[in-house]
């Protein structure tokens, strides 16, 4: 019986142990709670019920024996008993600020709920605008990168035409500067057309005037040379005549000393016309010169060229005829007859103006 009861006792003390353990848990956590303060105190009731049983108790009486097992089952029954009761209000009152604090959440999530709806509400509007103003966005972007591709499109023809049109202002530009250096040229050329007439003008007056002379001692040279031939004709006949008759008199060195101051006289004169002639064409190509060193038109530069040529030739040949009548004069001094073919002095031609 006593050790039933001893098995008893320790099963009871193990629950009440653990109903110890669940009490004082139930007591931290509503300790913590912010909501709830549930009163876990033992009341003065159980706890002068509990000193009474336990001031009656002395270590002596606590030894094993049935009547003292009994005595301490009861004080733990009644404690557990009490711990029970006590269980019983914590739980209740745990279970009720559970409830409410409960309570209080699912209201508050009914609220929050609520406003999130509301919320939902507006943002579905909100978003139902945003999405329309993205539509409107989208089709305002469209039409922007098609009129930016149409500007790029643009840009790109007017760089070409702005290049093209940079091109054509060089030309234009080029063509101004040359239509400039034209113009300078035409009025130098007019310049050089103004002095050429002035030229042709005084050349033709001034060679009119020379022809004439120039014809007057022509006939004066021919008719001179024409005596002059006659009368070396005559002394060539009575040379012969003196040679025919193979005597040395003083006349026949007389007669070859004539005919050889005739021949000196004439191949004189010859050359005296000849120097004239060479000075005149000098002064004819002096002048070409210059004309040739200025900036002329083509068909001006190309006559003025031929005629400097044509004169260029002339002076050779009446240098070649001087050379000639030199040649002739040696000999004649030294007593070989005189030449005549060899002494043939041309014309003188100056182009456009006409024979000189």
């Amino acid at each position: 019986m006593a050790i039933d009861n001893r098995k008893m006792l320790e099963e009871i003390l193990k629950i009440g142990d653990s109903v110890i353990n669940v009490y004082q848990n139930i007591k931290e956590k509503s300790k913590k709670s912010l909501e709830s303060k549930v009163n876990t105190d033992l009341d003065k009731h159980d706890l002068r019920a509990l000193r009474m049983y336990y001031e009656k108790m002395n270590p002596s009486e606590l030894q094993p024996g049935p009547k003292k097992m009994i005595t301490l089952f009861s004080a733990h029954a009644l404690k557990l008993k009490i711990y029970f009761r006590k269980l019983g209000t914590a739980k209740r009152d745990f279970l009720n600020s559970y409830i409410q604090r409960r309570k209080a959440t699912i209201e508050k999530n009914k609220n929050i709920t609520k406003s999130f709806e509301e919320r939902y509400e507006r943002l579905s509007v909100r978003h139902a605008i945003l999405a329309a103003q993205y539509n409107t966005q989208h089709s305002i972007l469209k039409h922007h990168k098609e009129k930016f591709a149409a500007l790029r499109s643009l840009q790109k023809k007017i760089d070409e035409i702005q290049k093209h049109f940079c091109e054509k202002m060089g030309i234009l530009n080029k063509m101004a500067k040359d239509l400039e250096n034209s113009q300078m040229q035409v009025k130098k050329c007019e310049e050089l057309l103004f002095r050429l007439n002035k030229d042709q003008e005084e050349v033709a007056k001034n060679g009119k005037q020379k022809l004439k002379e120039e014809n007057a001692k022509r006939q004066q040279m021919k008719e001179k040379v024409e005596s002059l031939k006659l009368e070396l004709y005559k002394y060539d006949v009575e040379l012969k005549k003196t040679l025919a008759v193979e005597s040395s008199t003083p006349s026949l060195s007389l007669v070859k000393a004539k005919a050889q101051s005739i021949n000196l006289q004439l191949l004189e004169t010859k050359r005296s016309v000849a120097i004239e002639k060479l000075d005149h064409i000098d002064l004819l190509l002096e002048k070409d010169e210059r004309y040739l060193k200025a900036e002329l038109p083509q068909k001006i530069y190309e006559c003025i060229v031929q005629r400097f040529k044509k004169n260029l030739l002339m002076q050779r040949a009446i240098q070649n005829i001087l050379k000639c009548i030199d040649d002739e004069m040696d000999s004649v001094q030294h007593g070989y007859p005189m030449d005549f073919s060899r002494i043939n002095i041309p014309t003188i031609f100056v182009d456009e103006f006409g024979e000189i």
